[in-house]
């Protein structure tokens, strides 16, 4: 934020100042938010808590960026605009006066005097040319970058929106391998068979699980319950199990 304001000074942009009033100001002020209501106690209405806000409020910081990204281009594209229009606009008109009662006695002389105008007006012109196309090559060694972080702001958008969506639609973490979770238990002593597995997300890096469990007819049920539970939590740091024993 505190680039944002300098350059938007130095570069003698509102747009860019805009961007430092609104943008991070909203995200931290939503960021403060989320994680602070993500802390309130469950009620029976909400018997999870409201751990998931923070998703809520990370799908509106997504959309914030997504929006500053595209203001920002499209801002970036038009100051670009604006510079080739004036580096264009730049010319000199010469007019020369005619007095019917001052004239040079000799050709020569006044020939002479056009060519020298001519070659300096060529020269300051060529500087000029020059002046315009360093500025402008500079404008293109200063847009690569912008675009460069341009993508790296998109892709962690992206990223973040993935995570977004993975606890929305309640899939299974990227981190959790569902398959390899039955086929541990499946292994287990006194474990006949696995059914009605589910592993997700209420939050990210909150992380629950339920499942039914079906065992021999003479295993001790309390036993099998506390190995299994123990099994996913060691193996997979799940906090939250809910486990079904069936015979």
């Amino acid at each position: 934020m505190s680039a944002e304001v300098v350059g938007g000074i130095r570069a003698n942009s509102l747009a860019i100042l805009t961007d430092a009033a609104h943008s991070d100001v909203a995200a931290f002020a939503i960021s403060l938010f989320t994680f602070s209501a993500a802390g309130w106690e469950a009620t029976p209405r909400q018997s999870y808590g409201s751990v998931r806000i923070e998703v809520l409020g990370a799908l509106v910081d997504f959309v914030n960026i997504v929006m500053a990204l595209v203001l920002g281009h499209d801002h970036g594209h038009d100051h670009d605009h604006e510079q080739h229009g004036t580096g264009h606009s730049h010319g000199m008109t010469v007019t020369t006066h005619h007095d019917n009662h001052h004239k040079y006695s000799k050709d020569e002389h006044c020939h002479a005097h056009e060519e020298h105008v001519e070659t300096l007006l060529d020269k300051k012109e060529a500087r000029h040319e020059k002046k315009r196309s360093n500025i402008n090559v500079q404008g293109a060694y200063i847009h690569v970058p912008g675009d460069s972080i341009r993508i790296i702001v998109l892709s962690t958008a992206i990223k973040m929106l993935r995570n977004i969506l993975a606890v929305l639609m309640e899939s299974t973490p990227r981190e959790i391998d569902a398959t390899k979770i039955e086929k541990g238990l499946f292994e287990m002593e006194d474990v006949v068979a696995i059914h009605e597995l589910h592993v997700w997300a209420i939050a990210v890096g909150k992380i629950l699980l339920a499942c039914h469990v079906k065992i021999r007819p003479e295993a001790n049920a309390d036993m099998v319950l506390d190995n299994v539970i123990n099994y996913i939590r060691r193996e997979y740091s799940i906090g939250h199990v809910t486990i079904k024993i069936e015979r």
